[in-house]
């Protein structure tokens, strides 16, 4: 501002411009608190600064949001954002809640949708005579749902939601089996191989038992089987 009003007055900017301390602080200030702007203000008027406090209450905001939305459409928020940053039994719960609501909402679409259309293609290809099956028409016809109902039972599976440690799990079940049934499986093949989401379980079989005898021929090593296995309780 004292430049603009010596090149108005014709001053020699670089001799004839006054300096002192006082003048000094007062450029240091202005030049580090309004960036060299200074404002022309009535008297025992002051400047502020408007704040822009929006960023910091974001989080907030969204959190609150999107945990009702969540709860509309019946998702966890630890499941729906993927952050498992609390306890083993809280993350736990939250995936079972999740997958509790996918059974259902799949049972539903099973019922509304897969199942009529795998109705139509069984009596489709009975008709045409790609398989046999007298007593499904004839329980058809006759209106005896109970045995229509036993020739087309069927289950459709979707992609298995994962455990938070499968260990656990197993060795809780365990637990409810007590000593009596400590040795007794809990599972079979075909429902492992569905629980992991690994395909067919004859499927699998089938191919292992190739590569096994593709193995043999290559000569390569096999390890025997263990012969006495530990027992699964301690």
């Amino acid at each position: 501002m004292i430049q603009q009003l010596a090149q108005i007055s014709g001053t020699d900017l670089n001799n004839d411009i006054p300096i002192d301390d006082a003048a000094n602080a007062l450029a240091d200030r202005v030049a580090a608190t309004t960036k060299k702007q200074v404002f022309n203000l009535p008297k025992d008027s002051t400047v502020k600064a408007i704040e822009a406090k929006g960023q910091l209450y974001f989080k907030d905001f969204f959190t609150v949001n999107a945990h009702v939305l969540f709860a509309c459409i019946g998702i966890p928020p630890n499941v729906a954002m993927q952050i498992y940053d609390s306890n083993y039994s809280a993350s736990r719960a939250a995936i079972k809640d999740w997958e509790h609501n996918l059974n259902v909402r799949r049972d539903d679409w099973a019922e509304q949708f897969e199942e009529p259309i795998f109705y139509f293609w069984t009596f489709s290809e009975l008709i045409k005579g790609t398989f046999k099956a007298p007593k499904l028409l004839l329980s058809w016809v006759k209106g005896r749902s109970v045995v229509v109902e036993a020739y087309l039972k069927a289950r459709f599976v979707g992609a298995p939601v994962p455990h938070i440690d499968p260990y656990k799990e197993v060795q809780a079940e365990r637990e409810k089996l007590g000593p009596m049934g400590a040795n007794l499986p809990l599972t079979t093949l075909e429902q492992a191989t569905e629980n992991l989401g690994g395909g067919d379980s004859d499927s699998n079989m089938e191919q292992f038992a190739v590569e096994i005898e593709a193995a043999k021929k290559l000569k390569i090593d096999m390890p025997a089987p263990a012969q006495n296995a530990p027992n699964p309780v301690q």
